[in-house]
């Protein structure tokens, strides 16, 4: 019986049982003590089906993951389709690419070609280091009566090396002013 006098049929009042045995009750043994007696409580009608729904829902998920829906299979084939048609267009955007640098290529090497045989070649002034090297290509490039005029034909690498560069700058300055085209092509070759 309950403080009101009420009986309830099932319910077990702790502390009526706790003072014949006197002890305290804790939370622990009115908790386990709710749970056993007391059957779970049933959904509404609501609840089961907003339940069965995303269960549904969820297992719809997983299979159109997997691929087993046919939507998934048609999202799928499209998606191939897709990728087959952009992968034959970068291939032709390369290919075309390739072509067109192939044809710029022919087409600036002429013009590169044309103007390099117009244009003056301009030889930088070699340094002091630079001096026997640059006597090596003077006697490769000039012709025979400048380096006749400048004693250049048959001297050998040390004689040229052991030349003062005020003299090598006169020698320079004669070939830039005086030299061919086709003389100074072969020398900045």
């Amino acid at each position: 019986m309950d403080q009101l006098g009420v009986q309830l049929d099932g319910a077990i009042n702790l502390n009526v049982a706790a003072k014949s045995e006197k002890k305290a009750v804790s939370t622990k043994k009115m908790a386990a003590a709710g749970d056993k007696g007391e059957p779970k409580p049933e959904l509404s009608r609501r609840e089961r089906e907003a339940m069965d729904a995303q269960r549904k829902a969820e297992a719809y998920r997983k299979k159109h993951a997997a691929g087993e829906t046919d939507e998934a299979k048609a999202d799928l084939a499209r998606l191939t389709e897709v990728r087959r048609r952009r992968e034959e267009a970068k291939k032709k955007k390369d290919e075309g690419a390739l072509a067109e640098a192939a044809a710029a290529a022919d087409d600036s090497a002429a013009k590169s070609s044309a103007k390099d045989k117009n244009k003056k070649v301009v030889l930088p002034t070699p340094t002091q280091k630079e001096v026997k090297s640059a006597l090596i290509n003077l006697q490769d490039s000039a012709d025979d009566d400048f380096q006749k005029k400048w004693k250049l034909n048959g001297l050998s690498g040390n004689k040229l090396a052991k030349m003062k560069y005020a003299e090598f700058m006169k020698i320079w300055e004669d070939f830039v002013e005086n030299g061919s085209d086709a003389e100074h092509r072969e020398y900045a070759a």
